[in-house]
């Protein structure tokens, strides 16, 4: 049976040796294998459990891991849970990369629609994608786990909302019996088939690899090219400063400074000769920010601002409305003091997998250049 199977996958040359196979430290282990080989023809490498078991150290639970191949460990339990139980370190030792990605656990009525984003759906989703395989996703009983597994395999895979419920009943997948999940995964999947229905996929031509940008795409070639055009127009560049890559926009431009780094980038030879489709900006405003965005072809944004900061929710809505593709990973401005706290290895492995996978050109936005250029 497919169903809550404890998993043992292939032996791999890596495998530690070992007296004897150790005993599974994980809560509700399951692996939908032979459901989703039955309904779309592939066999995920992606296992969902719930907590490590009472007693066991973390030092056995990542032992387990590496005795079966595992290669990451997604762990999206909030710290303030009892179970809660910090792998990082002991696993990136082991070579077994972990990430940290909370997911909220709540209680009472409602769908909690202000916890279970569509904007955490898809960071979880791009983590998932672009982490190496194979790969378990931990949490308190399987629940959240069983349900965010589908932000990264539905689009993989390019399923429909039918086949990820006729998925969910073959695995008996655990997130079925819990109404703000299986809400969450429905929004999901409702924007998912919406994209598919225009001939798109609801990450964009999502690939960890040169696909994922335009054939042919040169920020200041075609920038300038219609500076001339468009020299009354309120988006019309302004004259270049400080550094062949670096523009100080006009006063009416809602784009106070652009930075395209892809002359610098190509300088130094390691980007096999093309120039990177990604930008950084500074929003001085939010009104005609994604139109000017559109105008130069960009194809996502990811929006670096802290909810408290001015900007983020209409420029999210904005962006959507456009056909952009939007992200929104908060970065708190840190003094010195807790700058350790703050950027985290854990968050540059968010950011740097979520940067991976949107499409491209993208545009990063911070209130100042130094999170857009870190990110």
């Amino acid at each position: 049976s497919a169903r809550h199977q404890a998993t043992k996958l292939p032996q791999t040359s890596s495998r530690p040796v070992m007296a004897q196979e150790p005993a599974n430290p994980f809560m509700n282990t399951n692996h939908p294998c032979g459901s989703a080989k039955k309904i779309h023809g592939h066999e995920p490498q992606t296992v969902f459990s719930g907590h490590i078991k009472p007693g066991v150290k973390s030092e056995d639970a990542v032992a387990y891991l590496k005795y079966h191949g595992y290669r990451s460990i997604v762990n999206i339990q909030e710290p303030w849970e009892k179970e809660y139980v910090d792998l990082a370190d002991v696993s990136n030792a082991a070579g077994i990369t972990c990430v940290n990605l909370p997911c909220p656990k709540v209680d009472g009525e409602g769908m909690h629609e202000d916890k279970f984003t569509i904007n955490l759906a898809h960071i979880t989703g791009l983590v998932l994608l672009g982490l190496p395989r194979p790969s378990m996703i931990m949490c308190r009983s399987a629940k959240r786990a069983s349900a965010i597994w589908f932000f990264s395999h539905a689009v993989k895979h390019d399923l429909t909302s039918a086949q990820v419920m006729m998925l969910t009943a073959d695995a008996g997948l655990p997130f079925v019996g819990d109404a703000p999940l299986l809400y969450w995964v429905a929004r999901f999947m409702m924007q998912a088939d919406e994209q598919r229905s225009r001939n798109r996929r609801i990450f964009g031509d999502i690939k960890v690899t040169a696909a994922s940008e335009l054939p042919a795409w040169s920020p200041t070639k075609h920038v300038e090219a219609e500076t001339e055009k468009y020299k009354s127009h309120p988006f019309a560049l302004g004259r270049m400063r400080s550094t062949p890559d670096r523009y100080e926009m006009p006063g009416n431009c809602p784009f106070a400074t652009v930075v395209f780094p892809g002359r610098v980038a190509q300088s130094f030879g390691y980007t096999g000769g093309k120039i990177p489709q990604t930008a950084f900006g500074t929003l001085r405003t939010v009104e005609g920010a994604v139109d000017w965005l559109a105008t130069h072809k960009f194809r996502a944004v990811l929006n670096l601002l802290p909810s408290d900061e001015e900007h983020f929710e209409a420029l999210e809505s904005s962006a959507q409305e456009a056909g952009l593709q939007h992200l929104h990973i908060p970065l708190t401005c840190a003094d010195k003091a807790g700058a350790e706290e703050v950027y985290t290895l854990n968050q540059a492995r968010i950011v740097a997998l979520c940067v991976l996978g949107l499409p491209r050109p993208l545009m990063i936005v911070s209130k100042q250049m130094h999170r857009a250029s870190a990110a």
